[in-house]
């Protein structure tokens, strides 16, 4: 779970800017994931294996209500993985840095910039993956989840929090 009001209000007013910081993908591809026999048990076990890659974001663009980010996927670098089959749900991070007093390079946060859902070009040289952006996730999607569970009774003009 991720807490969407912790930076909700810096999101929505006063966003990051595409080139203030480093961006990852961070999701379970689907050939990560492995299955092997139980050493304790009859029958097997199913492992998923996460992992977070850095991108960087080419486009972003509106339409309608909703704003959407793509990263390029250079087929000509090494792989980890072919395909970002299994990744959709997985987040774009962003990841602003900082100078330490010590001198050196470190980040100052991590935010929940993306969400990942469609990935083109499998299987060639190039391709992208789309992701919804930052006004989808801290407005679209927030208002829709307070919205809901507000009709429903559930929740009491509090924020969503992970704490």
């Amino acid at each position: 779970f991720f807490n969407l009001s912790r930076h909700r209000e810096k999101m929505l007013n006063n966003p990051l800017r595409r080139h203030d910081g480093v961006w990852f993908i961070c999701g379970v591809p689907d050939e990560l994931t492995t299955e092997e026999n139980s050493q304790r048990e009859p029958g097997r076990i199913k492992s998923f294996h996460s992992v977070c890659g850095m991108v960087a974001p080419n486009r972003e663009y509106l339409n309608g209500e909703y704003d959407y980010v793509e990263a390029d996927i250079d087929g000509n670098r090494p792989q980890i993985v072919s395909t970002f089959g299994g990744v959709s749900g997985g987040g774009l991070w962003k990841v602003p840095l900082g100078i330490a007093p010590d001198g050196q390079i470190e980040p100052r946060d991590y935010i929940l910039s993306g969400i990942a859902f469609y990935q083109s070009g499998i299987g060639s040289e190039k391709g992208f993956v789309r992701c919804h952006g930052q006004n989808t996730i801290y407005k679209n999607a927030y208002d829709k989840v307070i919205g809901t569970y507000a009709k429903q009774g559930q929740i009491a003009n509090r924020p969503i929090t992970d704490n």
